[in-house]
């Protein structure tokens, strides 16, 4: 833990800042291991402080490593301002895109002789590249979720419901020792597949149908994310066509993935070579994975979302996808860690068509 809150210092020391407050649970998890539902962290160049209320008063003493606890019992902002009286501090950061209004005014009113400024993209970016404990636990997550879909594979076919699917899925994925879902899980059959995000129904899936397989497990606070589709007996000939594109697609975002490449840049070549077939990217094409499913850094094609480059350790989706509305839609994913050279699958399950 050491090691990223000298990351957190090293921002101060860049922005010329003398604290940064820490608001985001995942930030706080990232920073100090404490998995409670309350809690702030102030850093100094000089001081790590934890604020957390009563209720917590054993599991940060069990959980928090490297920090100085302290326990308030209403008002945590003042308390913060508090301990920080006396200190020559006068710039603060604090995570921007967390704090209401309603808890900004009350910053401002107990800092009021403090500069405050917004780090939120600062903080966030620390856990874009991932550390091997991080690996470890994100492969785990996935190992579960591989497995748990595997025996579902066994239940899948014409008649079968996309509901009942998704709910298997999910309790063998507890079963196997997954601590919850990395998202709601999604299974869409037919012309349901065409709903990028879409919920398990009702329906039955049926000769002929494209089945969108998308899910994931949480495994000590990290996640994993994989989509797969499958095809259900027979396909037309065009289901065949957008998986095949599909496939091509995230094998050419995949081969322009490597250290100092633009983020952009994968994006981009699935667009261009998209629009050669005559389809046509829908959504961005991929997000780092982590404590969170959706996190630093984003993968599209608009530079000023995608700002920045590809690092070694960075853990990203690649998932091109054709959504064919009253027809059906084809998504690739795969979970990847950027190496040295280029990338690794951290996903094993085959993406070429298989048929059920």
């Amino acid at each position: 833990m050491m090691s990223r809150i000298k990351k957190v210092r090293k921002i101060m020391d860049e922005r010329g800042l003398d604290a940064i407050l820490v608001t985001d649970m995942h930030n706080i998890r990232y920073l100090s291991n404490f998995t409670g539902s309350n809690a702030q962290i102030i850093l100094t160049m000089n001081d790590n402080l934890f604020f957390t209320d009563g209720r917590y008063v054993t599991q940060s003493k069990e959980e928090v490593e490297h920090f100085k606890i302290k326990v308030y019992k209403r008002d945590a902002f003042k308390e913060i301002a508090g301990a920080l009286e006396g200190k020559r501090i006068k710039r603060i950061g604090f995570e921007d895109n967390i704090l209401t209004y309603s808890q900004y005014r009350l910053l401002r009113k107990y800092f009021r002789k403090k500069r405050l400024y917004p780090v939120s993209r600062y903080i966030s970016s620390l856990r874009a590249v991932k550390d091997e404990e991080e690996l470890r636990l994100i492969k785990k997550a996935v190992n579960i979720s591989e497995e748990a879909l595997l025996e579902v594979k066994k239940k899948i076919k014409p008649g079968a419901r996309e509901i009942d699917l998704a709910k298997y899925f999910e309790k063998l994925a507890t079963d196997n020792g997954s601590n919850g879902l990395a998202f709601d899980t999604i299974f869409l059959s037919g012309k349901n597949s065409a709903l990028v995000h879409g919920s398990p129904s009702s329906k039955k899936i049926r000769e002929g149908d494209l089945l969108l397989i998308d899910f994931g497990c949480v495994y000590n606070g990290y996640r994993s994310d994989q989509t797969v589709t499958y095809g259900i007996g027979k396909l037309p000939d065009k289901a065949v066509k957008i998986y095949n594109t599909v496939k091509e697609a995230q094998g050419l975002a995949l081969d322009a993935i490597k250290p100092g490449v633009k983020l952009s840049k994968p994006a981009k070549v699935v667009e261009e070579y998209f629009k050669s077939k005559g389809y046509e990217l829908v959504h961005g094409l991929g997000h780092g994975v982590g404590l969170q499913i959706h996190e630093s850094p984003s993968v599209s094609s608009v530079s000023s979302v995608s700002k920045g480059i590809f690092e070694e350790g960075m853990v990203v989706t690649v998932e091109p996808g054709i959504y064919v509305e009253d027809f059906g839609g084809v998504r690739i994913e795969d979970l990847i860690v950027v190496t040295k050279n280029g990338y690794k699958k951290l996903t094993t399950l085959p993406k070429d068509l298989e048929i059920i």
